[in-house]
């Protein structure tokens, strides 16, 4: 899905809610085949990257440990211009005054006509891997609020709104498109000419919930001064044994200038996807949004109803994957349309 950022131990944090779902199989590392690892090692070698071990892999690259502080990533799907963005996006974010670590790109290059950044190793262990059979503590939950709660104090500077998001090869962000409204109904609107076809067969009523999305878009007002991440989940939330958070990472896939409001709504439905007690959560954190954070309901519902849409068939066209049933199953939540006047 997005871009695939650092880390500081051997999990693809990029596999996301659920791996397979999202375009990518969480286990890539262990089934990669070693003569095409050990050819890009010596790619690197003889780049004068010394790389070590193989950290991950996603769908954007491949992470190689260059040292303690810093990796060497691999880029499969990015350009050097995007990466430039990207880069001048990650230097905003570092400088922003967060209290957690963010990627950084030190250096971008070429080796073999591949782009490769050196950038910032990311240090701590996915929030994921606290949480046991008998689903998160009120503490686990606490932490990735708080990554929430501090995103939507930092704005947005120019390099957020120069970023593309999700696939598509423009600014979300353009001279006819220059407020968070503006953008996002944009971008609704051509993703839902690309795929809508899948979500009216699975979603009854689609064209009216889309209608009701539109003049929801249309109302909110045309502020969006804040960082979004656009892809909040515990695998992308690194903690300490105290499940302090130390570092975010795998920004770029939703990651703009925004309303922050649209990450909360994203990272309650996200925090637990296809589990048994995913309901349940997603209800947890949504409703701390609302008393904690100021957030409106029917507001985070509207943005769960956006990104159903967007994102649905983001990773099978045909939607026939368990990302694009989740969507589906947002747009049929009786709640969610009651919210959207339905």
């Amino acid at each position: 899905m997005s871009t695939r950022n650092l880390h500081d131990h051997e999990h693809d944090h990029g596999a996301g809610r659920d791996g397979v779902a999202h375009g990518e199989d969480a286990r890539a590392d262990t089934g990669a085949d070693h003569g095409e690892v050990a050819d890009a090692v010596t790619g690197l070698h003889t780049a004068g990257l010394a790389v070590t071990d193989r950290l991950g892999a996603g769908m954007d690259g491949t992470v190689y440990a260059l040292d303690a502080e810093t990796v060497v990533k691999v880029w499969s799907r990015q350009t050097a211009p995007s990466l430039e963005r990207l880069r001048a996006f990650y230097a905003e974010l570092s400088a922003a005054g967060l209290p957690f670590a963010t990627p950084l790109i030190h250096d971008l290059r070429s080796v073999a006509g591949t782009p490769v950044t050196i950038e910032r190793r990311l240090h701590g262990r996915p929030l994921s891997e606290f949480i046991g059979a008998a689903g998160p503590t009120e503490h686990a939950l606490r932490a990735f609020a708080g990554v929430v709660a501090a995103l939507r104090e930092i704005e947005a500077g120019s390099a957020a709104r120069d970023l593309t998001v999700m696939d598509e090869p423009n600014a979300f962000y353009t001279e006819s498109a220059v407020s968070w409204p503006q953008a996002l109904l944009g971008l609704l609107e051509r993703r839902v000419e690309a795929y809508a076809d899948p979500l009216r067969a699975a979603v009854p009523g689609f064209d009216v919930l889309l209608d009701q999305t539109v003049a929801g878009i249309r109302a909110l007002p045309g502020t969006g001064g804040r960082v979004v991440h656009g892809d909040l989940c515990p695998p992308n939330v690194l903690v300490d044994e105290e499940l302090r958070v130390v570092s975010v990472l795998d920004w770029g896939y939703l990651s703009t200038a925004g309303d922050p409001a649209f990450d909360a709504s994203l990272a309650a439905g996200f925090f637990d996807m296809y589990g048994p007690r995913a309901r349940g959560i997603d209800e947890t954190l949504t409703r701390w949004f609302v008393t904690e954070l100021g957030y409106a309901a029917p507001l985070l519902q509207l943005y769960r109803a956006v990104y159903a849409i967007v994102g649905a068939c983001a990773y099978d066209p045909a939607g026939a994957d368990g990302h694009f049933e989740w969507c589906a199953a947002q747009l049929r939540r009786d709640d969610l349309r009651a919210a959207l006047g339905g």
